[in-house]
């Protein structure tokens, strides 16, 4: 098979009739967020940055990176189409 992308997104929606749960959601049906809002939100007892700080100290190996956190996924309105959200986060916050 000759997909245009690498990759397939595979998600089960909530209420999914029989063929879309069998043929999937076309392309044309998604409806992609992006943005701030759908980052991670900091909790006050963190302290990300010190826990970060001693792990680079301990492994001068590990880098942070930007990766795109999914934020949700719910059918749109009249279930017309599926929209996705998200947001960009990165390593250093899964520590």
């Amino acid at each position: 098979m000759n997909d245009p992308e690498p990759y397939r997104l595979l998600l089960t929606l909530e209420n999914a009739t029989e063929e879309e749960l069998k043929f999937g959601i076309p392309a044309d049906r998604l409806k992609i967020e992006f943005g701030p809002q759908h980052k991670r939100q900091p909790h006050p007892e963190d302290q990300l940055e010190e826990r970060w700080e001693q792990e680079c100290s301990a492994n001068p190996r590990i880098f942070d990176g930007s990766k795109f956190r999914l934020h949700s996924i719910a059918w749109a309105g009249d279930r017309s189409s599926v929209s996705i959200c998200l947001g960009l986060t990165g390593y250093k916050e899964y520590l």
